[in-house]
Parts: structure tokens; sequence; C-alpha cells
């Protein structure tokens, strides 16, 4: 389970979240929000992959598992430069795949779900306007 990051040595940062790494060594490592810019250039990355994702069938257990190779050997390790501290930097042999998913889901909940929700309310808006201020125009 993450919880917030706070040090005594850095200000809080409200979007960081500290996880637990490691099989045999457990350690804790801090996860960072991305900027807009690294969230642009990881969607670039990892667009294919998603869409490759939504296409899978639930019993398609080879496609699922090349998809998986993937996504991790190509791409988790550039993602993590964008989210971790150098020195702090988990590698492929130190997460279980539970540590992975959580990663990956501070990831999406912090940088992406929030965009999502705040497009669509922005997209709400804007029609409820427009058509009032195109009567205004009309005028």
């Amino acid at each position: 389970m993450s919880e917030k990051a706070q040090t005594n040595d850095l200000p809080i940062i409200p979007d960081a979240r500290i996880v637990t790494v490691g099989i045999r060594e457990p350690r804790k490592v801090t996860i960072y929000p991305l900027s807009m810019y690294d969230q642009l250039q990881i969607l670039d990355r990892v667009s294919d992959v998603i869409e490759t994702v939504q296409d899978i069938r639930e019993d398609d257990v080879s496609n699922s598992i090349s998809l998986l190779k993937t996504v991790i050997f190509d791409n988790l390790e550039v993602i993590l430069e964008y989210i971790t501290d150098e020195n702090e930097r988990p590698t492929l042999k130190e997460l279980s795949n539970n540590q992975f998913f959580e990663i990956a889901d501070i990831v999406f909940t912090v940088n992406f779900e929030g965009i999502a929700k705040n497009l669509k309310a922005l997209g709400e808006r804007a029609t409820q306007i427009m058509p009032k201020k195109m009567e205004q125009i009309k005028k």
C-alpha cells in the first residue's frame, strides 16, 4: 500500500507516493508525479500498448503474455526513469508483479485519471456555454 511522500529534506509534494519494493530486501521508493511534458512522452510510448490491451480477449493467453513482456521490458525501465530518483530506482529483479501493478496504478491515478475527468467536465461546460455565446453573437 502506498503512502504520501513527506521528507524533512524536501518540500511536501502532494502527488508523490512512497511504495515498498523488493522481494528479498524490501525498501521504500518515492514515486513522483509526471510533468505535463513527461506525461505526453509516456503516452506517446504506450498508446499502442493501451490499444492492444483493449483488443485482447480474456481467453487469449499467449497474446496477453507477449503484451505483458512488451510493456515491462520496453517501457517499465524508461517510465521508472521519469518517476523515481536514480539512487532509489528499482530494477526489474527487485519488483514483484504486485509491486509493479501498484506502481502502474499510482502512475495512472496521479497522472492520467484526473486529466480524463477534467477534460470531460471541461467539455461539458464548454457545450453548455457555447450555445449561449452563439445566441449572443447572433443578436
